[in-house]
């Protein structure tokens, strides 16, 4: 059975490229006589607002697209919110991190910003395995002491 989703982060008014993938999606699922889900990409705690929410389910219902399951009908794969999908999640980053495939990374968003600039400017590849390797022990200390939640990256590796 065909299963398709249409997952806004909602941040803000909905636009052409949020309706495009929402209606192709739902037509999609109806011509295979699938199911057309809603799930709520809400993981970006700063900018996701219930008024975004509202602002979106009105948008798509306005567009005429009924959603089958997912956010505000539920269904046998939830929650349709994701950020109410933490333990799932951190389940498996604990996983990651004890088989070596991710690894933690300790750059507040202003110093990877600066050391974005910084590269760009050199003409240089951003990369957070780079900036792992440069990462100092003390300053990693002193930011678990305050609180701070690191981002948890991919472990990469190329083989040519």
């Amino acid at each position: 059975m065909v299963r398709v989703r249409y997952a806004p982060s909602p941040t803000g008014e909905i636009h052409i490229g949020n309706a495009r993938t929402a209606l192709f999606n739902y037509l999609f699922a109806r011509h295979h006589k699938g199911t057309f889900i809603l799930r709520l990409d809400d993981t970006d705690r700063k900018r996701s607002t219930d008024e975004a929410i509202e602002s979106m389910v009105e948008d798509i219902t306005w567009l005429g697209l009924d959603w089958d399951e997912g956010y505000l009908k539920n269904g046998p794969y939830g929650p349709y919110r994701q950020s109410e999908r933490m333990d799932i999640y951190n389940h498996y980053i604990d996983i990651l991190l004890e088989n070596g495939s991710a690894y933690e990374l300790y750059y507040t968003d202003s110093e990877i910003e600066n050391l974005r600039n910084e590269y760009e400017k050199e003409k240089k590849t951003f990369s957070y395995r780079v900036l792992k390797e440069l990462e100092l022990e003390s300053k990693v200390r002193e930011l678990k002491e305050k609180g701070y939640t690191p981002a948890v990256v991919f472990k990469v590796v190329c083989i040519a």
